[in-house]
C-alpha cells in the first residue's frame, strides 16, 4: 500500500513539472526524495488520526496521548519538508518553456501512461529522444539573443530592472526612491 501511494505522489510530481518550469523556470527532482520519506510518515500520521478521532468518542482522555502522537508525526512531516525546501543542488534553473514543448511533454507521459506497449519499447525510446531534442533546441534558438540582454537587480528596497539593447542602449527601471528631483 505505501508502494502505491509512493508511486501516486511520484506520478503527481512528474505531472505538474511543466506546470512548476513554466511558472518558476525552474524544474526540481526533490520531490522523489521527499515523496520516498515523507510518504511512510503521512501514512501513519493519518492513521493516527483515524484512530485518534475514534477513540476521542469513546475514550475522551486517552484521545489526548493519541493525539500527542499525532502532533508529534505532523511536527516530524513538517521537519522534512523544511529540510526538502533547502535542497538545491536537484533544482535546475530553466528558460520558460513554449507551450510546444509543454503540449509536446503531455503527450509523451500521456502515451506513456495509457498507451506503452512492452513489444515497441526500442521505437518509444527513439521517438522520444527525438522530441525531447527538438523541443529544447526549438525552445533554446527562439529565447536566446546574446544582443540583447535584461538584468534584474536588488536595491535594496525593491528591484530595479537594467535593460542592455543590441545597439548598446541601456534603459534602468525603477532604479531610486520616491523621492522626486529636478535637475
Amino acid at each position: 500500500m505505501v508502494i502505491s501511494i509512493i508511486i501516486t505522489g511520484i506520478s503527481a510530481n512528474i505531472f505538474i513539472i511543466p506546470i512548476l518550469a513554466y511558472t518558476y523556470n525552474e524544474i526540481s527532482f526533490v520531490f522523489i526524495i521527499s515523496t520516498i520519506i515523507i510518504t511512510p510518515i503521512l501514512c501513519v500520521t493519518f492513521f493516527s488520526g483515524y484512530i485518534n478521532l475514534l477513540i476521542s468518542f469513546i475514550f475522551p482522555k486517552i484521545s489526548v496521548i493519541t493525539m500527542r502522537i499525532s502532533k508529534i508525526m505532523f511536527g516530524i512531516f513538517n521537519y522534512i519538508a523544511n529540510i526538502s525546501s533547502k535542497i538545491n543542488f536537484l533544482r535546475i534553473q530553466i528558460i520558460t518553456p513554449s507551450f510546444i514543448v509543454i503540449a509536446f511533454y503531455y503527450l509523451i507521459v500521456l502515451y506513456f501512461t495509457f498507451l506503452y506497449k512492452k513489444s515497441h519499447k526500442s521505437k518509444i525510446k527513439k521517438c522520444f529522444i527525438i522530441v525531447i531534442a527538438i523541443s529544447l533546441v526549438f525552445t533554446i534558438v527562439k529565447n536566446y539573443n546574446k544582443n540583447f540582454e535584461i538584468h534584474f537587480i536588488d536595491v535594496g528596497q525593491g528591484d530595479s530592472t537594467l535593460i542592455i539593447t543590441k545597439q548598446n542602449k541601456k534603459i534602468l527601471i525603477d532604479g531610486g526612491g520616491s523621492e522626486i528631483r529636478r535637475l
